[in-house]
């Protein structure tokens, strides 16, 4: 709504602004070269000759206005140019022969063909030229005014698009999968996928984790051990040390002593913390079952 009342505002004051220039225009002229002889012409009399001419023009304007806004999102070839050109040639003989029309009628004139076509050739060769410049500089700024128009919603589009995805790239980026049956690992330029099944043990390296197949492998992912207890399955897997979590039915034998430790099916031995050894005796109970 507020945009349309200020292109409306500013149509009327770019309209008024044309009238007035040409009055003053038109005045000079008149009192330089003497062109009124003894009548007096003010410039307010040029002001309201030229107002409904110009009020003519803005209504024909309409259809310009109209045209090239359904335009706008095509091309401008030479077939478009012309149609342009057809359009506005049309407009500024519609404008001449409602501008001879309401001037006879003002003048109270009576109307015979050789009357009209003598108004209408002198309003041609006075408005003809302005108006055209007037509807030119009317469809290139409503095409660029649509044009721009739609690239600004793209351009709010594309950042809203890219709001979205960055929220939802966060939001997998956090999230902690349930029961992963693949761990993905990036080599150089590999992706290496890891079945859940060939784990034996995931040991802590800084930033990153080791992963331990039972085929003896290792392959190194950046990670943390929080994040892959969290996505491994806890009836398979258990975290038995701040820096260990092993697969459970890889475990060959526990030794609850006082460094409890135990020994994988590959002989890896990994200690068991102690404030762990409840929880662990506990999954281990569980499994048995």
């Amino acid at each position: 709504m507020g945009n349309n009342v200020t292109k409306i505002f500013t149509g009327i004051g770019i309209l008024l602004a044309l009238i007035i220039f040409e009055s003053l225009q038109q005045h000079y002229y008149i009192t330089t070269f003497e062109l009124a002889g003894e009548e007096t012409i003010s410039v307010l009399d040029l002001f309201w000759a030229h107002s409904y001419r110009w009020l003519v023009w803005a209504f024909t304007a309409l259809f310009l206005v109209r045209y090239s806004e359904q335009t706008a999102h095509q091309t401008l070839d030479g077939l478009k140019i012309g149609i342009f050109g057809i359009i506005i040639f049309s407009l500024i003989l519609v404008d001449t022969l409602l501008i001879s029309l309401i001037s006879l009628y003002i003048n109270e004139q009576a109307v015979n063909t050789a009357i009209l076509l003598e108004n209408i050739t002198f309003f041609i060769f006075q408005k003809g030229p302005i108006f055209l410049i007037a509807y030119l500089c009317l469809a290139l700024f409503t095409r660029y005014y649509i044009s721009t128009k739609k690239l600004v919603l793209q351009i709010q589009s594309l950042k809203s698009l890219r709001e979205t995805n960055r929220k939802a790239y966060q939001k997998l980026k956090t999230s902690e999968p349930e029961d992963a049956s693949i761990i993905t690992v990036k080599v150089g330029k590999k992706v290496r996928f890891i079945p859940v099944q060939d784990i034996s043990w995931i040991g802590s390296d800084n930033y990153c984790v080791k992963i331990f197949t039972k085929d003896r492998r290792k392959h190194v992912l950046r990670s943390s051990m929080k994040k892959m207890e969290n996505i491994l399955p806890t009836e398979k897997f258990v975290r038995v040390h701040r820096t260990a979590i092993v697969n459970m039915d890889e475990i060959k034998e526990v030794f609850f002593t006082k460094s409890p430790y135990l020994l994988l099916k590959d002989d890896t031995s990994i200690d068991i913390a102690m404030s762990r050894v409840p929880e662990f005796r506990k999954q281990m109970q569980m499994v048995l079952k």
